[in-house]
């Protein structure tokens, strides 16, 4: 009976220490609110200077370089990267971001980031759910194997239990994309659109001045990720002796998405495989129709993974960012009216 009594005296001063830390730090965040709020009100934000600052930054050829990012999964996607979106939220002042775990166990992390402009009183969220596993090949020394599961292409790929270092990825790629989206819908999409066409301007000015210089400034920077001339090559579909100026910007982009976590180069060779395959089982399906079909139909397979991406420069739209709604929920009224 007495250790009854004693463990319940445990639990019950534990959750009373919880419910101090929890009221210290919702003190916290309401005091970092209102400091926020008041420096808004003491300092507001002049659209024009933001876009002087942001312009400024895209005439930067570095900058310029990295401030895209390509997608070359499906159909492909292509949008600004998280630099980019870094710059616009610091050029335009009192937007702000927050993370906090809301849930873990031993299988999942969920995390809740929140982008917020303390000016207008505008936020997003998002709540993300990141699982403690990684996907292997292989099953590397020491690792600890959960399940399996076959992929598309019928290969077997093993479940594997994360890291330190592997969840630190994930969890550090999910709040870069989240930032990123959200952050992107608090920039007018004016300026959004008046800042692509200087980096586009920019990019193209440096790569007519060396074209050269410009390719093995690219494969440097993909070598540092690991990724080897070879795979480019394999992924251009020729032998790289010259790249066109939409070569280099796919190639610039695809460098992005791999340095943001977003995809790897495994990946991305995959689904040029597949792309490949399902064209040619299309041409010899169409081979053996009636005279007349096979031309009609040869015709019509579709584009491969590398011209999805070459021919895929859009307007970036102003609610999406990724290439499908973002899914950060609104909790504010209104988005700020831009000021000409």
């Amino acid at each position: 009976m007495n250790a009854i009594i004693e463990a319940l005296s445990v639990n019950q001063a534990q959750d009373e220490q919880n419910n101090q830390m929890a009221l210290v730090l919702a003190s916290q965040l309401q005091a970092e609110v209102q400091a926020a709020v008041i420096q808004a009100e003491r300092s507001p934000r002049d659209w024009d200077q933001v876009r002087q600052k942001l312009l400024r930054e895209c005439k930067r050829t570095s900058f310029a370089k990295a401030a895209r990012y390509n997608k070359p999964i499906g159909a492909g996607v292509q949008g600004f990267s998280i630099r980019f979106a870094e710059a616009a939220i610091g050029a335009a002042k009192h937007i702000h971001t927050t993370t906090r775990t809301i849930w873990e166990d031993d299988e999942q992390r969920k995390i809740l980031v929140k982008v917020w402009d303390a000016q207008e009183g505008i936020s997003y969220a998002d709540e993300i759910t990141i699982e403690k596993t990684i996907e292997r090949r292989s099953i590397p020394g020491g690792a600890e194997v959960i399940r399996t599961r076959k992929n598309k292409s019928g290969d077997l790929l093993y479940i594997l239990r994360a890291t330190e270092d592997d969840l630190l990825n994930k969890v550090n790629a999910a709040k870069s994309k989240s930032i990123r989206n959200s952050g992107l819908r608090l920039i007018p999409g004016w300026l959004q659109e008046e800042a692509l066409q200087e980096i586009r301007a920019t990019v193209k000015l440096s790569d007519e001045q060396n074209p050269d210089a410009a390719k093995q400034e690219i494969f440097d920077a993909f070598g540092e990720l690991g990724v080897d001339v070879a795979s480019l090559k394999k992924f251009l579909g020729h032998d790289a002796q010259v790249l066109t100026p939409k070569e280099l910007q796919t190639l610039r982009g695809l460098y992005a998405e791999l340095r943001d976590g977003q995809a790897t180069m495994f990946e991305v060779l995959q689904a040029l495989e597949r792309e490949k395959e399902r064209n040619r089982e299309r041409e010899a399906a169409a081979m053996k129709g009636p005279e007349g079909t096979a031309v009609a139909v040869a015709g019509a397979t579709t584009q491969s993974v590398k011209e999805k991406i070459l021919n895929r420069e859009k307007k970036p739209p102003v609610s999406t960012i990724d290439g499908s709604p973002s899914s950060s929920s609104p909790a504010g009224e209104s988005k700020p009216t831009p000021q000409s």
